[in-house]
């Protein structure tokens, strides 16, 4: 279990308790001010401490304790939220000089042993040319999928994400049988075995 802080883009912290179920090839526990890429299950309690499940974890390379160790990490400090829920409420406009548009999703995930649900607010910000011609927001009790970024937690406790991509009308009834898949593409792989391959398309 370790303490760490979750980054907004308002550029405020809240403190978050983040658990490994370490692999036995892993080395953990990780020294203090490890710097890890994360993907992990969460949850977000209103006015309490903020409950990561971690799934994948990768400490970057570099000693922490050297002053210069956080000179070659992404620069990517607030967290990519990716969320499934019902909208419980909204529209609702957020007072600032874009007058974003807010809605809020009824979500949940299996953290520390138990299923938790919490409320968080999906933010169309109207500083985004993504959102500018939209005039409404997913209907009341409709499921969606949200991925953005936290924006901030507001004065009540309850996180408000950037949207960037949003699924409307899940149905959980989907029939993926008769989906049909593209197949891989085959590339002549270069002499050096590389960790990752990028093309300009």
């Amino acid at each position: 279990l370790y303490r760490t802080s979750i980054s907004c883009a308002n550029a405020t912290r809240f403190a978050a308790e983040l658990r490994v179920y370490a692999h036995p090839s892993e080395v953990y526990p990780a020294p203090d001010n490890t710097i890890l890429y994360v993907v992990a299950k969460a949850v977000f309690p209103v006015g309490q401490v903020i409950l990561l499940e971690a799934l994948r974890t990768a400490p970057f390379p570099g000693n922490p304790t050297d002053n210069e160790s956080e000179e070659h990490v992404p620069y990517m400090v607030v967290p990519t939220i990716i969320a499934v829920g019902q909208i419980c409420s909204g529209p609702q406009t957020i007072p600032d000089k874009h007058s974003s548009r807010s809605f809020s999703i009824n979500t949940g995930e299996y953290v520390r042993d138990r299923m938790q649900t919490c409320v968080i607010e999906g933010v169309f910000d109207g500083s985004n040319k993504r959102w500018e011609s939209l005039t409404g927001v997913p209907a009341m009790h409709t499921f969606v999928q949200v991925v953005g970024v936290c924006r901030e937690i507001s004065t009540t406790g309850t996180l408000l994400v950037n949207v960037e991509s949003i699924t409307l009308n899940i149905d959980h009834n989907t029939n993926m049988s008769n989906v049909a898949f593209a197949s891989p593409e085959t590339t002549n792989s270069p002499n050096k075995k590389r960790k990752f391959s990028a093309f300009a398309s």
